[in-house]
Protein backbone atom coordinates (compact mmCIF):
# COMPACT_ATOMS: atom_id res chain seq x y z
CA UNK A 1 0.00 0.00 0.00
CA UNK A 2 2.66 2.59 1.26
CA UNK A 3 4.78 2.04 -2.40
CA UNK A 4 1.52 1.77 -4.16
CA UNK A 5 0.43 5.34 -3.13
CA UNK A 6 4.37 6.55 -3.04
CA UNK A 7 4.17 5.57 -6.64
CA UNK A 8 1.51 7.41 -7.95
CA UNK A 9 2.40 9.94 -10.94
CA UNK A 10 1.16 13.92 -10.18
CA UNK A 11 -0.71 15.61 -13.55
CA UNK A 12 1.91 18.32 -14.42
CA UNK A 13 -1.17 20.87 -14.58
CA UNK A 14 -2.06 20.92 -11.62
CA UNK A 15 -4.45 23.98 -12.53
CA UNK A 16 -8.86 24.09 -12.58
CA UNK A 17 -11.34 22.00 -10.76
CA UNK A 18 -11.91 18.79 -10.35
CA UNK A 19 -13.30 16.92 -13.63
CA UNK A 20 -10.37 18.95 -15.15
CA UNK A 21 -7.96 17.05 -13.64
CA UNK A 22 -9.38 13.92 -13.49
CA UNK A 23 -9.77 14.28 -17.51
CA UNK A 24 -6.02 14.42 -17.52
CA UNK A 25 -5.53 11.61 -15.62
CA UNK A 26 -5.49 9.30 -19.32
CA UNK A 27 -2.57 11.54 -20.39
CA UNK A 28 0.10 10.77 -17.70
CA UNK A 29 2.06 7.38 -18.97
CA UNK A 30 2.56 6.13 -15.92
CA UNK A 31 -1.20 6.42 -14.35
CA UNK A 32 -2.43 2.62 -15.84
CA UNK A 33 0.59 0.86 -14.18
CA UNK A 34 -0.02 2.90 -10.71
CA UNK A 35 -3.74 2.67 -10.25
CA UNK A 36 -2.49 -1.19 -11.18
CA UNK A 37 0.23 -1.41 -8.63
CA UNK A 38 -1.78 -2.54 -5.57
CA UNK A 39 -3.04 -6.02 -5.45
CA UNK A 40 -7.14 -6.51 -5.34
CA UNK A 41 -8.50 -7.97 -2.78
CA UNK A 42 -9.44 -12.01 -2.70
CA UNK A 43 -11.83 -11.94 0.24
CA UNK A 44 -14.22 -9.77 2.05
CA UNK A 45 -11.41 -9.87 4.67
CA UNK A 46 -8.74 -8.82 2.51
CA UNK A 47 -10.58 -6.02 1.32
CA UNK A 48 -12.00 -4.76 4.97
CA UNK A 49 -7.78 -5.00 5.72
CA UNK A 50 -7.00 -3.11 2.99
CA UNK A 51 -9.63 -0.32 3.31
CA UNK A 52 -8.39 -0.03 7.01
CA UNK A 53 -4.82 0.13 5.17
CA UNK A 54 -5.82 2.73 2.53
CA UNK A 55 -7.39 5.44 5.00
CA UNK A 56 -4.31 4.80 7.39
CA UNK A 57 -1.87 5.74 4.87
CA UNK A 58 -3.87 8.43 2.95
CA UNK A 59 -4.23 9.59 6.79
CA UNK A 60 -0.48 9.98 6.83
CA UNK A 61 -0.06 11.09 3.21
CA UNK A 62 -2.41 14.45 4.12
CA UNK A 63 0.29 15.05 6.48
CA UNK A 64 2.73 15.51 3.51
CA UNK A 65 0.73 16.63 1.10
CA UNK A 66 -2.39 18.95 1.74
CA UNK A 67 -0.45 21.84 1.33
CA UNK A 68 -1.49 21.27 -1.73
CA UNK A 69 -4.90 21.48 -1.57
CA UNK A 70 -6.25 21.04 1.83
CA UNK A 71 -9.74 20.68 1.18
CA UNK A 72 -9.61 17.90 -1.91
CA UNK A 73 -7.23 16.07 -0.12
CA UNK A 74 -9.35 14.97 2.18
CA UNK A 75 -11.59 12.93 0.21
CA UNK A 76 -8.65 10.70 -0.47
CA UNK A 77 -8.50 9.75 3.41
CA UNK A 78 -12.60 9.57 3.73
CA UNK A 79 -13.26 8.32 0.45
CA UNK A 80 -11.83 4.73 2.12
CA UNK A 81 -13.29 5.27 5.15
CA UNK A 82 -17.11 5.75 3.67
CA UNK A 83 -16.76 2.39 2.05
CA UNK A 84 -15.26 0.54 5.35
CA UNK A 85 -18.15 1.64 7.04
CA UNK A 86 -20.75 0.28 4.42
CA UNK A 87 -18.76 -2.98 4.15
CA UNK A 88 -20.40 -4.79 6.66
CA UNK A 89 -23.77 -4.17 4.70
CA UNK A 90 -22.91 -4.79 1.85
CA UNK A 91 -22.90 -8.22 -0.55
CA UNK A 92 -19.75 -10.17 0.41
CA UNK A 93 -19.00 -10.10 -3.63
CA UNK A 94 -18.96 -6.36 -3.40
CA UNK A 95 -15.99 -6.17 -1.08
CA UNK A 96 -12.66 -6.49 -3.47
CA UNK A 97 -14.77 -4.05 -6.21
CA UNK A 98 -15.60 -1.94 -3.42
CA UNK A 99 -11.98 -1.57 -2.00
CA UNK A 100 -10.60 -1.43 -5.61
CA UNK A 101 -13.41 1.22 -6.38
CA UNK A 102 -12.06 2.86 -2.70
CA UNK A 103 -8.53 2.58 -4.06
CA UNK A 104 -9.00 4.32 -7.25
CA UNK A 105 -10.97 7.18 -5.46
CA UNK A 106 -7.56 7.97 -3.54
CA UNK A 107 -5.06 7.09 -6.28
CA UNK A 108 -7.32 9.87 -8.33
CA UNK A 109 -7.53 12.54 -5.83
CA UNK A 110 -4.16 12.09 -4.82
CA UNK A 111 -2.91 12.41 -8.50
CA UNK A 112 -4.59 15.21 -9.15
CA UNK A 113 -3.95 17.49 -6.26
CA UNK A 114 -1.32 16.35 -4.06
CA UNK A 115 1.94 18.27 -5.39
CA UNK A 116 4.70 15.83 -5.92
CA UNK A 117 7.06 16.90 -3.52
CA UNK A 118 5.73 16.47 -0.17
CA UNK A 119 6.98 18.45 2.67
CA UNK A 120 8.37 16.66 6.32
CA UNK A 121 4.68 15.39 7.79
CA UNK A 122 2.68 18.02 10.16
CA UNK A 123 2.76 17.27 13.71
CA UNK A 124 -0.63 17.34 15.92
CA UNK A 125 -1.37 19.21 19.32
CA UNK A 126 -1.01 16.44 22.02
CA UNK A 127 -4.45 15.48 23.01
CA UNK A 128 -6.81 12.05 23.33
CA UNK A 129 -8.78 11.30 19.95
CA UNK A 130 -11.86 13.13 21.98
CA UNK A 131 -9.82 16.34 22.26
CA UNK A 132 -9.02 15.96 18.72
CA UNK A 133 -12.22 15.55 17.45
CA UNK A 134 -13.63 18.40 19.39
CA UNK A 135 -11.23 20.57 18.24
CA UNK A 136 -11.99 19.59 14.62
CA UNK A 137 -16.09 20.47 16.11
CA UNK A 138 -15.06 23.93 17.32
CA UNK A 139 -13.50 24.56 14.04
CA UNK A 140 -16.60 23.71 12.26
CA UNK A 141 -15.36 23.44 8.63
CA UNK A 142 -17.26 20.20 7.28
CA UNK A 143 -14.15 18.86 5.84
CA UNK A 144 -11.78 18.83 8.74
CA UNK A 145 -14.98 17.67 10.87
CA UNK A 146 -15.06 14.15 8.20
CA UNK A 147 -11.30 14.17 8.28
CA UNK A 148 -11.36 14.20 11.90
CA UNK A 149 -14.01 11.97 12.08
CA UNK A 150 -12.11 9.73 9.61
CA UNK A 151 -8.54 9.50 11.36
CA UNK A 152 -10.63 8.66 14.84
CA UNK A 153 -11.35 5.22 12.97
CA UNK A 154 -8.25 5.16 11.59
CA UNK A 155 -6.35 5.73 14.91
CA UNK A 156 -9.24 3.38 16.84
CA UNK A 157 -8.33 0.40 14.08
CA UNK A 158 -4.19 0.99 13.74
CA UNK A 159 -3.19 2.88 17.03
CA UNK A 160 -1.23 4.88 15.12
CA UNK A 161 -1.11 8.19 16.63
CA UNK A 162 0.81 10.07 13.68
CA UNK A 163 -3.35 10.02 12.06
CA UNK A 164 -4.50 12.52 14.38
CA UNK A 165 -2.17 14.85 13.19
CA UNK A 166 -4.32 15.04 9.69
CA UNK A 167 -7.14 16.79 11.82
CA UNK A 168 -5.30 19.31 13.39
CA UNK A 169 -3.08 19.99 10.46
CA UNK A 170 -6.69 20.38 8.30
CA UNK A 171 -7.99 22.98 10.99
CA UNK A 172 -4.60 25.13 10.35
CA UNK A 173 -5.04 24.80 6.73
CA UNK A 174 -8.75 25.15 6.01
Amino acid sequence: MTAALAGLPRIADQSGGILERLGRLPDVPEWEAALAALRPARTPAEAERGLVELTHRAALGYLRYAHGNAVMLVHAVTAPTAVLRVLPDLDPALGAPSFAAAWSATAAVTAVYAPPDGVPPATAAPGTPAEVFDRAARHGDEHVVKLADAVLDAHAATGDERVLAAADHAGRLI
